[in-house]
């Protein structure tokens, strides 16, 4: 059944969104830069509607209440109670007449029944690369939108374009390989870095959007955002980045090794204000038609 599979994506998402959550600020934080790439390409106007897709904790949600003002209004959906439930605690905007209403929702966006033609907007910042339809998600979204409104989505491209999602995992793969340690980071296409393509480019169009772009970025990031330090940023890395759960089975030689070489590399690209590193997004557009 439809609501058995939407349950079932809240709960997943539920039980990752607990490993990020305590990190919630630095990783806001990083992803800051983003959103000056995401909110000039949406060109969200006063008194619009707009649904933030994947919206997390919320920065983008609350950025575009800010743009859309008090005439406006936004819905902010995310598939992990956890997040969403931060989101409703977040006290910037609660009560400014210039600010649009936010709406806050627990739900699979690819399922959710939102209101038929209301949105004249749907933006999402790494929020629409998780569905395991994505015909049918995107579809959704565009019943939800207006004719002419407008999708604007930023999305990684492949992982190895982005030095700030490759970096440490290079360096933990090409370490452990030194001790004789084999860690598999996967392929630098998989989900949710194969998004940035002309595959994705036909599914709009397959789901009611018009005229479907793709323009590419690269932006600088401070992992875990302004002031963390390579220490606390390899800890991180080892106890619950990406390879965590292989890393657990290593011998503690290696897993001190990964840590060490992650620091001494992350410590290269100190710039007096944080770890810096380009990350690759694009930014998907497209029109309801």
């Amino acid at each position: 059944m439809p609501d058995d599979r939407a349950a079932a994506v809240v709960d997943r998402c539920t039980e990752a969104a607990a490993t990020w959550l305590p990190l919630a600020g630095p990783i806001e934080a990083q992803l800051a830069p983003l959103n000056d790439v995401l909110f000039p390409a949406a060109g969200l106007r006063p008194g619009e509607s707009v649904i933030d897709v994947g919206c997390g904790t919320g920065d983008t949600t609350r950025r575009a209440a800010s743009l859309v003002g008090g005439t406006g209004q936004v819905l902010g959906i995310d598939a992990a109670r956890n997040a969403i439930e931060h989101a409703r605690h977040h006290p910037a905007g609660t009560h400014d007449p210039d600010t649009a209403p936010i709406t806050w929702a627990v739900a699979d966006a690819q399922r959710h029944a939102f209101p038929a033609a209301a949105a004249d907007a749907v933006i999402s910042r790494l929020g629409v690369m998780f569905f395991d339809e994505p015909v049918e998600a995107f579809a959704n979204l565009a019943a939800a939108t207006r004719p002419g409104g407008r999708f604007c989505a930023v999305v990684w491209t492949f992982r190895d374009e982005s030095p700030f999602l490759q970096l440490n995992l290079t360096v933990a793969v090409e370490t452990a390989a030194s001790y004789g340690w084999t860690l598999d980071a996967g392929p630098p296409d998989a989900a949710p870095f194969g998004f940035a393509t002309d595959e994705t480019l036909g599914i709009l169009a397959k789901a009611a959007w018009e005229d479907p772009g793709l323009r590419r970025h690269r932006v600088p990031l401070y992992a875990r955002g302004p002031g963390t330090p390579p220490e606390t940023i390899a800890d991180e890395f080892v106890a619950s980045g990406p390879l965590a759960s292989q890393l657990q089975g290593a011998p503690p030689e290696v897993v001190e090794a990964v840590r060490r070489a992650v620091r001494e590399e992350l410590t290269t690209c100190w710039d007096g204000r944080g770890v810096r590193l380009d990350a690759s997004v694009a930014v998907l557009t497209a029109t309801r038609a």
